[in-house]
């Protein structure tokens, strides 16, 4: 455990759900081997994945295969990640049926999402029109689509229609605890928790962040 010392969560919330994330890691990592284990594999595809990487082990191009397997697992659960910790800011809470996020006090709906490319066309639509759905039923509530990690590395509030909006993780973080740098301040705690015996991996993924979250 850690002092996260942030000042819109308490210490034992963070904790409680990093805890949860790490354990959903790993068993997304587990699963994840036993069910490429099971499969039947695709030729083609390691091939593909073995030229294109320059993979000449086959223990080297398993785990090659095994990560591409579990990356969209552990981006859902990123995404679950972000609601939870934001469902602790005060006055919201978790909704989950039809929207993710609901603050009553403030008439804020929000559906919670880890990345631009975590939608197909397909899932956009039925996401965008269950937030819509919702507002009907609520005089002068906003909704907001939230992607944390947007495809451009700016700040951005675009009005869908109907008091409906996307939005960057950034600026959402930043309604919601009034804390202009709180998703910067998140993945501090995160840093210092999943890379505490890793400091060229926690170099890496600090350069990451600040080439893809926006100031």
């Amino acid at each position: 455990m850690s002092n996260a010392n942030l000042s819109w969560i308490s210490d034992e919330g963070i904790n409680s759900l990093l805890d949860n994330l790490i354990v959903n890691i790993r068993n997304i990592h587990g699963n994840a081997l036993v069910k490429v284990s099971k499969n039947v594999e695709d030729p083609f595809l390691l091939m593909c994945i073995a030229a294109a990487y320059g993979i000449r082990d086959v223990e080297k191009l398993k785990e090659q295969g095994t990560y591409h397997s579990v990356s969209t697992a552990i981006s859902s659960a990123l995404g679950r990640f972000h609601q939870d910790v934001l469902g602790k800011v005060q006055r919201f809470v978790n909704h989950d049926a039809g929207y993710d996020l609901e603050n009553t006090e403030r008439k804020i709906l929000a559906e919670i999402k880890n990345k631009h490319n975590t939608m197909n066309a397909s899932n956009r639509e039925r996401v965008v029109d269950n937030l819509k759905t919702a507002l009907k039923s609520r005089p002068g509530y906003r909704g907001y689509l939230v992607i944390t990690i947007p495809r451009k590395n700016i700040r951005y509030e675009a009005n869908l229609g109907n008091r409906l909006f996307e939005t960057d993780g950034a600026s959402f973080y930043a309604l919601a605890t009034g804390e202009r740098d709180a998703l910067k301040q998140l993945y501090r705690v995160l840093e210092k928790r999943l890379c505490a015996n890793a400091p060229d991996i926690a170099d890496y993924c600090r350069q990451a962040f600040e080439r893809g979250i926006p100031e």
